[in-house]
């Protein structure tokens, strides 16, 4: 069976910006700032170089192979099906743990205005956060189920106002509380070359705890 080509430029364009810039960039950035200082520019600056050459790549095995689960299926041409099996497991399980963290990034964000949704001594939702997370992947739900169609143009929507609302926090915190001396007061790679690197990595993980961030190696 053919595929049928229901999302434009436009939407895809923003489904995958809107889908790689994730509610967690709020976090993210002061957890990445934490190993790396200053030097944490560098990272984001190497981080798009680095995606940009995955993204062609991708961009090429797509009209290579235009076929219905796409990444999920190229390992078989390459690896085989067993290694194929495994990489197309652990994308069901990425999709599927995407809208919970989704959720929880956003019940955290909630937090600051409404108090009472985390609790700050573990890190945890509290009754409120969990019913608040379970309301919100309750209303993911509608978006997926009536088809491709209706999700391209929901999330385009959605996907502009998120965007608009980054942009718009992003260029407040700087007229708010930048300070160039922040830049050259411990050095600009306080932790060397390294900090940018690892701030980049799987293996930095960053806890709130008591309205703080913790390093954990």
């Amino acid at each position: 069976m053919p595929l049928r080509k229901e999302l434009g430029l436009i939407e895809l364009v923003v489904i995958g910006i809107a889908g790689a810039v994730g509610t967690g960039v709020l976090f993210s950035s002061a957890g990445m700032a934490a190993v790396a200082g200053p030097g944490v520019v560098l990272g984001w600056i190497l981080g798009s170089i680095f995606y940009f050459f995955v993204s062609l790549t991708y961009v090429e095995l797509s009209l290579t192979y235009p076929e219905a689960g796409g990444p999920s299926r190229y390992a078989l041409y390459s690896h085989g099906r067993v290694t194929n099996f495994i990489n197309a497991m652990a994308d069901l399980i990425w999709y599927l743990f995407i809208p919970p963290i989704e959720a929880l990034a956003v019940v955290e964000g909630l937090d600051f205005f409404y108090p009472g949704l985390i609790n700050q001594q573990t890190g945890v939702p509290t009754l409120q956060g969990v019913i608040l997370g379970v309301i919100l992947l309750l209303l993911f739900v509608p978006f997926n189920y009536f088809g491709v169609k209706v999700f391209g143009r929901s999330t385009l929507a959605f996907g502009i106002i998120k965007l608009i609302m980054y942009v718009a926090v992003a260029i407040g915190v700087v007229f708010v509380s930048f300070n160039v001396s922040n830049f050259t007061s411990y050095g600009f790679l306080p932790f060397g070359i390294a900090g940018v690197f690892f701030s980049g990595s799987p293996c930095n993980v960053c806890v709130r705890r008591d309205k703080s961030f913790t390093r954990l190696r």
